[in-house]
């Protein structure tokens, strides 16, 4: 492993479980995975929050609901 590569392993690992939980040198393959997994769960959780509606001002319009429940079915 690329010691860029150890870098950007520690800055995601110590990003999930806080700053000082890893440095580039200590990172070994068994973390790269670790932090592969985190990513992966980070992304797939953020992808379903584009299904919740964005609050708007004021009370929403028939229009409005309409383009959020065709947004949800795509």
């Amino acid at each position: 492993m690329e010691s860029d590569q150890r870098e950007h392993i520690s800055a995601v690992i110590n990003y999930f479980w806080g700053e000082g939980a890893t440095s580039p040198e200590s990172v070994n393959q068994g973390m790269a995975i670790i932090a592969y997994e985190a990513l992966e769960e980070a992304q797939s959780c953020s992808a379903a929050m584009d299904f919740v509606p964005r609050p708007i001002s004021g009370r929403p319009g028939g229009k409005c609901i309409i383009k959020q429940v065709a947004k949800i079915g795509k």
